[in-house]
């Protein structure tokens, strides 16, 4: 069936039948590409199985994609459509798509100059050494393939490199907010993937070894972009969030005794990272806090001896502003600790963050607003719209 996908109308040939009526042992062939593999089993249908997997061992034994081919015989064509509903080239899991055009190019995080954001023409998984700044935009790497159809990055990376064991690394997270960590490792390459389940994160670790290795790149939907093997990019988004939310998770575990504490349930968490640079291994939590959305009528205190309506990334700012106020203190005690403050001289007078500096809010729950009262997968009722101060009123905000 594969085979069929990359070299569609082969012609498998009977070589011979030997052995007893009750135990028969054929022998079938394909050409594909002026060599010839042959495959032998209890029944045809195998043989032919055997002849086909043959030949697309010898397809994927090549590390890289031109080696890949180069062998298939395949040239890619610059004037394909790859934005068309009907697909019209029947290769895919060895075709490649064309560079995307720079105005659909998704954003990685620029420095804090003027020019915060930027648009990269090309975003690579591949685990190579983080650039010099986070004002360049990244190199463009190698042109990615589309995935074959119906089949998970697991599936795939199994027919590639057979035998693979993925690793268990970590758990955290409450018992309706686990995260789980998944490794693998594909010729000589380490793979990590995160997940709010095993089979996500294990999905995740094979997605990221077919983009660096294969350089197939599969899903780009947000929630399943894979992680790098060596440090986090900053240019690539998901990866960032998937970082920041497992380092708060763990420094929030850390402070409620593994999410034992009474303090660690039912409630929103937030907090806010910091990064100094291209790899999250040198991020430092800077807040961590938790809130209700909202407290029922009957436990609101009018004594002034609780605090009504609490949210965690209230909080979160709240200690954020504290330890800014912390930096600027230390900028101006003496020059030498105005190395390690965070803050640096702006020539539009006062201060702005060093370039290498950026902070990142993190919620484990959507934020309130209409994006959390009207989910967007809802189906939408022609002339009927819920009032607002009534939905609101009904959860307590008013």
């Amino acid at each position: 069936m594969q085979l069929n996908e990359i070299k569609p109308g082969l012609q498998y040939a009977l070589l011979s039948q030997t052995g007893p009526v009750h135990a028969p042992l054929f022998v079938m062939s394909v050409e594909v590409n002026g060599q010839v593999f042959e495959g032998s089993g209890p029944t045809k249908k195998k043989a032919k199985l055997h002849a086909a997997e043959k030949a697309l061992r010898s397809f994927v034994q090549f590390p890289n994609a031109s080696e890949a081919h180069l062998a298939m015989g395949r040239t890619l064509s610059a004037n394909t459509d790859f934005t068309s509903d009907q697909a019209d080239f029947p290769d895919t899991l060895f075709n490649g798509f064309e560079t995307p055009d720079r105005s659909d190019a998704p954003f990685y995080l620029g420095s804090n100059g003027d020019d915060s954001f930027s648009s990269s023409g090309d975003l690579s998984l591949a685990a190579s050494p983080a650039p010099a700044g986070l004002a360049q935009p990244p190199l463009p790497g190698p042109p990615p393939f589309p995935p074959p159809s119906g089949k998970n990055p697991v599936m795939i990376l199994n027919e590639l490199r057979p035998g693979l064991k993925y690793d268990f690394l970590s758990e955290s997270g409450e018992s309706h907010a686990k995260s789980f960590v998944m490794s693998v490792v594909v010729d000589g390459q380490f793979f990590e993937g995160s997940g709010r389940n095993k089979k996500l994160a294990k999905a995740r670790a094979a997605q990221s070894a077919l983009a660096t290795i294969f350089n197939l790149h599969l899903d780009q939907t947000p929630s399943r972009q894979p992680i790098p093997s060596e440090g986090l990019q900053l240019h690539l988004p998901q990866v960032l969030a998937d970082a920041v939310a497992r380092l708060v998770l763990d420094k929030f575990g850390d402070l409620t005794d593994n999410f034992s504490s009474p303090h660690a349930r039912r409630k929103v968490l937030a907090g806010i990272v910091m990064t100094t640079g291209t790899d999250v291994k040198d991020a430092k939590v800077i807040s961590v806090s938790t809130g209700t959305k909202c407290i029922n009528g009957e436990y609101m205190s009018d004594r002034g001896l609780a605090l009504n309506d609490c949210h965690a990334e209230i909080v979160a700012r709240r200690s954020l502003l504290r330890f800014l106020y912390t930096q600027l203190e230390l900028y101006l005690n003496s020059k030498d600790d105005q190395k390690r403050s965070i803050f640096q001289k702006s020539e539009r007078g006062g201060f702005r963050l060093k370039e290498s500096v950026q902070f990142h809010l993190y919620i484990s729950t959507s934020p309130c607003g209409d994006a959390r009262i009207f989910s967007p997968h809802e189906p939408i009722l022609e002339g009927t719209r819920p009032s607002a101060q009534q939905v609101a009123t009904s959860r307590g905000d008013w």
